[in-house]
């Protein structure tokens, strides 16, 4: 017999080798299943390795005919593991999954929800029990698969938890996803539970400890000009602020003063002295020449001038503070004694009582006197029917001095060198 060589086309032994590696025929493989790896032919043949999370098949080929067994995890597709379903056929490892969906724990078979504040992420779960949410965050509602941070103004500090709480009054928190809340600091409060952010205090107020729900009056003679601040400040020299409730100081008004920092109220002006301007630290003496009895005076010119026949000094605080005393006279408002002089002079009219000129240096005029020889004005050579004010007289009838009786009586001041008398009419 002759046998005839023949040449198979290359296309044939390429179309065999792709009929190798594919996976077997679809209707030998379990319902639901899917290919994972070829086993062996003989016992303890297969080495490939099948990854599976559920129910894995050993089965020829062709057929349904199958060996299984429950895996999470890989399995070695081998007759060594699952047996040999038929002896020298080639067997395939198929892969039906099994357990339950995210969400859901097992046992398999038997899904149930997880609980609020648990979660399961994971499709094929095959175990009995969810994990429970991280602080800082919570799960409300049952079957998740995640968690949800707590929202700013919240916080949860345990695990497994259906909710967060809110922050309590005196505390806050900005962030989202944390375990505590934060205490305000001096200067700010919350008077509110589930707040993202503290207060700062207003105008007048402070706080200067930390949690706190409220804001504090600055006491009296104390302030604050801004928001959010943990101490007061003392009113300055000049002013002050008379209640807690006021927010700012205030400057002392005209005829008060407050020499001292912190001050819930200016002081008067003693008597004797004023003050015309507003904040001042302190009061100025009354000129010489006038007076003031009063306290809290606003004028420079105090309560008046001096009454006539006394003079004031700087500060005085009564019209008649002093007298002027024998050999001087006091005008209305002067601020000190003027001396009458050591010699008087004459009238230059021929008088039988005083014939001559007695000044020394010159004779003086009528309506003038010689003071120390020289001429002064403001002085009388005649008997007046009433007294003129601020002028002096010279006279030698008692009687006449004293029946001066005007509005303004006569001051007897004096003596003249030939017994008559010196006074001075207001």
């Amino acid at each position: 017999m002759i046998f005839q060589e023949t040449t198979m086309p290359t296309s044939f032994f390429l179309a065999f080798l792709l009929f190798l590696s594919a996976p077997p025929p679809a209707h030998g493989q379990p319902a639901g299943s899917t290919y994972c790896a070829q086993g062996g032919v003989r016992r303890f043949q297969g080495t490939a390795t099948c990854l599976c999370t559920g129910t894995v098949y050993y089965c020829i080929g062709s057929t349904t005919s199958c060996y299984q067994t429950t895996v999470s995890g890989s399995v070695t597709c081998s007759n060594g593991v699952f047996g040999d379903p038929s002896y020298g056929s080639r067997k395939n490892c198929y892969c039906k999954p099994s357990g339950c969906s995210a969400g859901l724990k097992g046992p398999a078979g038997s899904c149930s929800a997880c609980a609020a504040g648990q979660y399961q992420p994971s499709n094929q779960f095959t175990g009995t029990t969810c994990t429970s949410c991280p602080s800082g965050q919570y799960q409300g509602s049952t079957g998740q698969t995640s968690c949800t941070s707590c929202p700013s103004g919240q916080a949860q500090a345990s695990t497994g938890q259906s909710g967060c709480t809110n922050c309590p009054t005196g505390q806050s928190q900005a962030s989202t996803g944390q375990t505590g809340c934060t205490n305000c600091g001096p200067g700010t409060y919350t008077n509110a539970i589930g707040l993202s952010a503290c207060s700062g205090c207003t105008v007048g107020l402070y706080q200067g400890s930390y949690g706190q729900t409220g804001c504090v009056y600055c006491p009296s003679g104390t302030y604050t000009d801004q928001n959010g601040q943990s101490g007061c400040k003392n009113c300055a020299i000049g002013q002050y602020k008379p209640t807690a409730s006021s927010a700012l100081c205030t400057t002392c008004l005209v005829g008060t003063y407050s020499p001292f920092v912190g001050s819930s109220a200016c002081a008067n002006c003693p008597r004797g002295e004023y003050q015309d301007q507003r904040g001042k630290t302190s009061c100025i003496a009354c000129p010489a020449g006038k007076y003031e009895s009063r306290t809290g005076s606003s004028s420079a010119s105090c309560q008046g001038d001096c009454t006539c026949g006394y003079f004031c000094a700087a500060g005085s605080t009564n019209a008649d503070a002093r007298d002027c005393g024998t050999g001087f006279y006091c005008p209305t408002g002067t601020t000190g004694p003027v001396p009458i002089g050591t010699n008087l002079g004459f009238p230059i009219v021929t008088n039988l009582l005083l014939a001559t000129n007695f000044c020394s240096q010159g004779t003086c005029p009528s309506t003038q006197v010689c003071d120390n020889g020289v001429a002064a004005d403001k002085f009388g050579w005649k008997f007046p029917l009433a007294c003129t004010n601020d002028v002096i007289y010279e006279t030698t009838m008692t009687e006449y001095v004293a029946g001066l009786n005007g509005a303004n009586p006569p001051e007897a001041i004096g003596k003249n060198g030939f017994g008559g008398f010196v006074f001075y009419c207001c």
